[in-house]
């Protein structure tokens, strides 16, 4: 089942989680210009990442029939 919960998708959403709450601490410990380009630019890259993993997750339909 495509919506079924898995071991995979639960490390992903943990993973997700952590690397946000590494990234608003650094946010918050570091200052400087420099400092919140590279982060700013992770934390825009990996955005878009998750949305193109989850825009093709949702591209599959529940109950359409899948040719064989």
């Amino acid at each position: 089942m495509l919506a079924s919960p898995s071991v995979a998708r639960l490390f992903g959403f943990i993973g997700t989680f952590l690397g946000v709450v590494v990234l608003h601490t650094l946010w918050d410990t570091f200052s400087g210009s420099l400092v919140f380009v590279v982060l700013a630019i992770i934390s825009i890259g990996w955005l878009f990442w998750e949305l193109r993993r989850y825009r093709t997750f949702g591209d599959q339909h529940i109950g359409q029939l899948q040719p064989h």
